[in-house]
């Protein structure tokens, strides 16, 4: 999996990073990583959901301060 390197401290998916931190390149992942990532932050998400629903419960949104890494 690919991530970003956040390059200024903030918050990413609910969690405060500081500059430097990795976190997941969700756009990278295909649409099961993405369900299963989904599932696995205990979201209830029927299994033919879109890959762009996906992304757009679990990216967050575009921000100056994550990178790519």
């Amino acid at each position: 999996m690919k991530t970003k390197i956040v390059t200024e401290a903030g918050f990413v998916d609910g969690k405060y990073v500081r500059a430097g931190a990795s976190v997941p390149d969700y756009e990278s992942m295909s649409r099961d990583e993405l369900l299963a990532a989904a599932r696995g932050r205990g979201m209830s998400v029927a299994a033919n959901v879109s890959k762009s629903d996906l992304l757009a419960l679990l990216a967050p949104p575009a921000d100056h301060n994550v990178g790519q890494g």
